[in-house]
This record gives structure tokens, C-alpha cells and sequence, in this order.
């Protein structure tokens, strides 16, 4: 499922997302160093514990769960992180890394 992620953030959330899609952009342009573009998720659990349970999404659309939500705890962000630069299998391309 994807949703338009501008008509779903709150305006103070905007001009973030407007950064990260020209810095995006501007990696794209890019093709003479190594490059994986990380968009946030929508909601970071600062407490939450850390599950192993994420998936790392190669998407240019904002991706959901089947409940809607596009979360994950810091711990689990962390791991993911670790998990992409330990894969090197995403060089120039955007990903989502979500529960």
C-alpha cells in the first residue's frame, strides 16, 4: 500500500520532508561515490524495544504495514543501519527500513 506522504504529515513535518527529497534529488545526480538514501519513518519509538522484527523496503513511494502505520523503535532502526552497510546490496537507491 502507498500513501502520499505530504497529505499525511503535519505542516511542521513539511519542510523536513521537502529537505530530504532535494537531498534525494541531489544524490541521484551523483553516480562517483557510493550513496544509500534512508527516509525516515513516520513514527520513531525512542522507548521501544528493540524486536529484530523490520523490514528494509527499496521503494521511492511512502510504504505502510497492513494497519497503516510506518513506525519503528530507535533499537530496531539502529540494527537496520547495520544491517544495510553489512548487505552493500542498496548503492544508490532509497529504502525505508519499518516494522
Amino acid at each position: 500500500m502507498c500513501v502520499r506522504l505530504a497529505s499525511t504529515l503535519k505542516l511542521n513535518l513539511l519542510k523536513e520532508n521537502s529537505q530530504q527529497s532535494e537531498q534525494l534529488y541531489y544524490l541521484r545526480t551523483r553516480d562517483d561515490f557510493n550513496w544509500t538514501f534512508v527516509s525516515l519513518a513516520a513514527e520513531f519509538d525512542a522507548e521501544g524495544e528493540r524486536t529484530g522484527a523490520f523490514e528494509i523496503i527499496e521503494s521511492d513511494a511512502f510504504t505502510v504495514d497492513a494497519n497503516g502505520n510506518n513506525e519503528i523503535s530507535y533499537a530496531d532502526y539502529a540494527v537496520g543501519m547495520v544491517a544495510l552497510i553489512e548487505a552493500g546490496s542498496n548503492n544508490h537507491k532509497r529504502v525505508n527500513i519499518r516494522h
